[in-house]
């Protein structure tokens, strides 16, 4: 009786993998049987909630099923720019965009950007730099600031969906002490950085 809706629903849900995004249309998959009976409510939860110098850690905020990952910087001097991917679990949880919006590097001239890794839905690979080396010196952040803001959706209750930095080898932080003059990559120690996680319930 009950394999024909289980079909429908496997092939739902692996035609959307396919196309790289989750709906909640088709179930999204996970631990949710009643997927329709009532909208679902996203939280973000930082795992640092008092970054010390040194650090790239993750807020966020929400508004229903919608949530924003907000990546900040605190205490490094002479920032010039960040690079890296942030993880998660893409059965409950789908990118849908950035922002610069609030930036400690609106005013330079910078470049960001965003993206789905295309070989994994589970990670965004970004970016936020000062684009001009002819620029002064990097930015000094001596509390804590806003870098860029990663736009989600949930689409599936979880208990926990970890939202965290990629490897030391796929982020790097720039810090440009003189203009036109040499760069260097901040070595982790000291710094750091600090993910969160998602829940998310109806």
């Amino acid at each position: 009786m009950m394999q024909q809706p289980r079909k429908h629903r496997l092939l739902c849900f692996a035609l959307i993998l396919a196309l790289g995004a989750l709906m909640p249309a088709c179930g999204g998959g996970g631990s949710d049987p009643d997927d329709n009976t009532s909208p679902l409510v996203a939280t973000v939860t930082p795992s640092n909630t008092t970054p010390g110098a040194s650090t790239i850690n993750m807020t966020g905020s929400s508004a229903g099923q919608n949530f924003s990952v907000v990546v900040q910087v605190t205490g490094i001097s002479d920032f010039f720019g960040a690079a890296f991917r942030v993880t998660f679990n893409s059965g409950s949880a789908q990118f849908v965009g950035f922002s610069s919006n609030g930036s400690f590097l609106t005013g330079v001239a910078t470049d960001f950007d965003a993206v789905i890794n295309p070989a994994n839905a589970g990670e965004v690979i970004a970016y936020g730099t000062i684009q001009d080396v002819s620029q002064s010196a990097g930015i000094d952040v001596a509390g804590t600031a806003t870098l860029m803001t990663l736009n989600f959706r949930a689409t599936a209750s979880t208990s926990a969906n970890p939202f965290a930095f990629g490897t030391a080898a796929n982020r790097v932080v720039k810090i440009c002490p003189t203009q036109s003059g040499a760069c260097n990559n901040l070595a982790e120690p000291p710094l750091t950085w600090s993910g969160g996680t998602l829940t998310a319930s109806r």
